[in-house]
């Protein structure tokens, strides 16, 4: 893999260990940032804009996405509700979400709209440019995350417990947030469950996306793959 440039990042080749797992995870303010090399790194998604971008240099030709979300439509208040201003939990929660979520749907939209122009090419065009086809699969939690981990708010530390109440984390509006929070033992083993049972759900699909050839996609039609 060549180290790569764009507009305010970069890429350079390196051997992955658990420090540069720990340093993607490291949302400044609620994780320590971690040492690599002569610097201190810490981001959590926050400035990935182009969450697949990495993936796609590697020269990835399939691409499984897992959400955090079911993507069920939030249920709008009826007419006349008189809806109370949100919390600063809530608030922090929809932060958190806009973080690790949007951008990742925004880079599959790019990564399809992509596809789809590639599919309309002809034999002679696709030969003549670099881009290729990226076969993907999105799945995306049974269940509301949310709900787990209000099932679960007494694992949180007692001094936890108190700074989420002050802020309304602990109230319905503010389980957004406890859901990127918890790692207790108990909130991750129904997460994992919960992702073991979805996988077995999703078997067939996940098995086409493993065995598909993104190459095989039609040039010149609009029969390129994307699922959710």
């Amino acid at each position: 893999m060549k180290p790569w440039h764009r507009t305010r990042r970069l890429g350079q080749p390196v051997e992955l260990r658990l420090d540069h797992i720990m340093a993607s995870v490291s949302l400044p303010a609620l994780f320590p940032a971690i040492r690599l090399g002569r610097e201190y790194f810490g981001d959590g998604s926050l400035r990935q804009a182009a969450p697949l971008s990495p993936v796609v240099h590697l020269g990835a030709e399939r691409i499984l996405v897992i959400g955090v979300r079911n993507e069920q439509p939030t249920k709008l208040p009826a007419e006349g509700e008189k809806v109370p201003y949100p919390p600063l939990g809530q608030i922090a929660g929809y932060l958190l979400d806009v973080i690790f979520s949007d951008s990742v749907y925004a880079d599959l939209e790019r990564l399809q709209r992509i596809n789809t122009t590639i599919g309309r090419m002809s034999q002679q065009e696709f030969h003549e440019q670099p881009l290729k086809i990226i076969d993907t699969l999105v799945i995306v939690p049974s269940a509301d995350i949310r709900d787990i981990a209000r099932r679960h708010i007494y694992e949180f530390p007692h001094s936890m417990r108190l700074l989420l109440r002050a802020m309304g984390g602990l109230h319905k509006t503010g389980s957004q947030l406890l859901s990127y929070l918890l790692f207790e033992a108990g909130y991750c083993q129904e997460l994992i469950e919960l992702g073991r049972q979805d996988g077995l759900a999703q078997a067939d699909k996940i098995h086409a996306l493993i065995t598909s050839v993104a190459a095989d996609v039609a040039i010149g039609s609009d029969n390129w793959k994307t699922r959710l």
